[in-house]
């Protein structure tokens, strides 16, 4: 691989997440009405996102590296737009009291997020399954690296790094944010 390819696998990456990302919060700016039609067709995106990853995942070439990394972050998209339009969080929808101690602010925490936290688990166990042993493992390795990602940054939050983006919450899951 060249510096060219380098540049422009980058450049793609940058791409294809930050537009990802702008859609996602364009559509959670919309009335919540919206919000059922934009999560329906987000489904039917990420069900062929997931036969995207399973074909790609046979052919190794670089094409197939970039399907599988595009149909990755539109899978993970997926999940946080369920996650984001507060339809898949958990049980727990208040603010964090103040002064609790850390075995409490780790329930308390864990009981906000559970079902989305268990939802990325199980779709990350479906691609990898879909991938094991297959040539290409981008699919599979780009959601993992997502997924590891995602765990470091709530555990910077939750040892107490400032979380510099919390003004950025929707109002229906501003309660995250504390």
């Amino acid at each position: 691989m060249n510096s060219v390819d380098i540049l422009v696998a980058g450049a793609y990456t940058l791409f294809v997440w930050w537009f990802c990302t702008g859609v996602i919060f364009y559509l959670d700016g919309l009335h919540k009405r919206t919000y059922w039609m934009s999560l329906g067709a987000a489904t039917f995106v990420a069900m062929c996102a997931i036969i995207g990853v399973n074909a790609s995942s046979r052919i190794e070439s670089v094409p197939s590296a970039y399907v599988a990394f595009t149909c990755a972050i539109l899978i993970w998209g997926w999940q946080e737009m369920f996650f984001l339009m507060g339809v898949l969080a958990g049980p727990s929808k208040a603010p964090l009291p103040e002064g609790v101690s850390e075995a409490t602010r780790f329930k308390l925490a864990a009981r906000a997020v559970i079902h989305h936290e268990l939802a990325l688990l199980g779709v990350g166990i479906l691609l990898l399954l879909l991938t094991w042993r297959s040539p290409n493992q981008v699919g599979g390795a780009t959601y993992l690296l997502l997924w590891l990602m995602r765990l470091s940054a709530k555990l910077n939050l939750f040892v107490g790094v400032r979380n510099t983006y919390a003004h950025l919450l929707p109002p229906h899951i501003a309660y995250l944010g504390s």
